[in-house]
């Protein structure tokens, strides 16, 4: 499981990632998820399944400030 300060390291470090798999990983807080997709504009996949914790705010900031995302995981995410 990624932690609450593998997240912020990510944020911090803005790495060119094209894919991030969160799934599962419900100890990361909602800010830092929504944080992390401001800060990694280079994904193209997002895994978001199962992180019943994530706010639709923050699932919609991957829209937002990932132009080249592709796609989107989110089964029993919301």
């Amino acid at each position: 499981d990624l932690t609450q300060e593998s997240i912020e390291a990510l944020i911090v470090t803005r790495p060119p990632l094209q894919e991030l798999i969160l799934a599962k990983c419900n100890n990361i807080t909602d800010l830092s998820v929504y944080n992390l997709a401001k800060a990694c504009t280079t994904l193209e996949r997002i895994d978001l399944d199962w992180c019943w914790t994530l706010s639709d705010d923050t699932v919609l900031a991957f829209l937002d400030h990932c132009p080249k995302l592709r796609q989107l995981d989110l089964e029993v995410s919301l």
